[in-house]
């Protein structure tokens, strides 16, 4: 890992065991935090992963850093037998990180009955302004979050 300080002076760890237990980082515009791979195994691999939304509740997702197959081959297509693009590579991650330090699969409908939606439905004031249903699309869920952390402090 490396990193410049705010004096201007380069930091460089070479070994993994060397590296401090950092939680959260600012680097080119983004605030990235140390995030469980798997929401369902906090101890377990972590990721640093852009907040999508920040406040009281925050949601990250990975869906802009997972690279797409570079090239497909498809004998007789109509935009030439090569093409760019393709699928999205890898596994995607759409994590909520709740008050209490507890994060949660988005995308998980248990995560999402059991412990997302009662929590945000205990705040009066966000249960009596939005009338939309609870939907996992990202872009959706975010304004949903964005709406809980302005109302619900």
């Amino acid at each position: 890992m490396n990193y410049k300080k705010l004096d201007g002076k380069m930091v460089k760890y070479e070994k993994r065991k060397e590296c401090p237990n950092v939680t959260t980082f600012y680097k080119e515009g983004t605030t990235r935090d140390r995030i469980p791979l798997k929401a369902s195994k906090p101890d377990g691999y972590v990721r640093f992963l852009p907040r999508s939304v920040d406040g009281k509740i925050k949601t990250y997702s990975n869906d802009s850093y997972r690279t797409k197959s570079s090239t497909k081959f498809t004998p007789g297509d109509a935009l030439g037998d090569w093409k760019q693009g393709g699928s999205k590579m890898g596994a995607y991650h759409y994590t909520i990180k709740m008050p209490n330090g507890k994060f949660y699969d988005i995308k998980g409908k248990k995560d999402m009955k059991k412990h997302i939606i009662p929590y945000l439905l205990k705040c009066e004031e966000f249960k009596k302004q939005y009338k939309g249903e609870f939907k996992t699309h990202e872009t959706l869920f975010n304004k949903t979050i964005e709406l809980y952390n302005s109302l619900c402090q």
